[in-house]
């Protein structure tokens, strides 16, 4: 698919580079055209060394809110220098936490609700960090501790 640049001619956008229309029967080019803004998102954080992960995991939602293929998330790790694996971790946890049940915290950070997003339960365990004032590290021992079997011999 050639590629194509649209200048934005209304006035409060002059000058601007908007993305191409794309036909949606397309599948492709929608998905490219989508990919695209990723990637350029994704960039930009990176470049203005934003170091909000939630930034970059609402981007790969936004594209992608209910499967990220692997090849085409190998390409957009290539294109943002982040591996397909860790781009794959923040689209988990974006996709298990909502917006709205971010709450701002002293003691939860980022690796929090990764950590609690691998599980069955994130919401329960990310409260449960968050009345305990857990560590990452206890978080992970907590839902160590309560996985079936554990402490058995």
């Amino acid at each position: 698919m050639k590629r194509q640049q649209v200048k934005v001619s209304d006035e409060e956008n002059e000058g601007q580079t908007a993305m191409p229309t794309v036909d949606a029967s397309d599948y492709h080019a929608v998905i490219f055209a989508g990919m695209e803004q990723v990637i350029s998102t994704i960039n930009e954080f990176r470049e203005a060394h934003t170091n909000n992960l939630w930034y970059i995991a609402d981007a790969l939602m936004q594209w992608r809110p209910f499967k990220v293929e692997r090849k085409v998330l190998a390409y957009v790790a290539s294109q943002t220098g982040y591996t397909a694996a860790y781009l794959r971790n923040l689209w988990r946890t974006a996709q298990a936490f909502s917006p709205l049940f971010r709450e701002p915290d002293e003691y939860l950070t980022f690796l929090h609700y990764q950590i609690a997003a691998a599980t069955d339960e994130p919401d329960a365990w990310i409260t449960k960090a968050r009345i305990g004032s857990w560590s990452p590290d206890e978080l992970r021992q907590a839902i160590r501790d309560a996985a079936p079997g554990a402490g058995r011999s």
